[in-house]
């Protein structure tokens, strides 16, 4: 693949990632704050997400992201850490 066509394919990726974003924040969101209820919101926060191996590194995902979750909060001192 020639520079010029990898360079163009990550700034697509980029695009579609900041669209699917924004869309999150601006639509998805708020639709769910305006829905649901505290029972809602319990059940989710009780769910436990199924823990899966990351096909390609064989480690386990959901960990990764709550070592971010945890680094982010640290860093921005937003005392959302549980």
């Amino acid at each position: 693949m020639s520079m010029e066509l990898a360079a163009s394919n990550v700034r697509l990726y980029a695009e579609r990632l900041r669209h699917n974003m924004a869309f999150e924040e601006l639509v998805l969101f708020p639709a769910a704050s305006r829905s649901l209820n505290e029972d809602d919101w319990r059940a989710i926060e009780s769910s436990q997400p199924h823990e899966s191996a990351d096909p390609l590194f064989h480690s386990n995902v959901q960990q990764r992201f709550i070592d971010l979750h945890h680094a982010i909060s640290t860093e921005a001192g937003c005392d959302c850490d549980q």
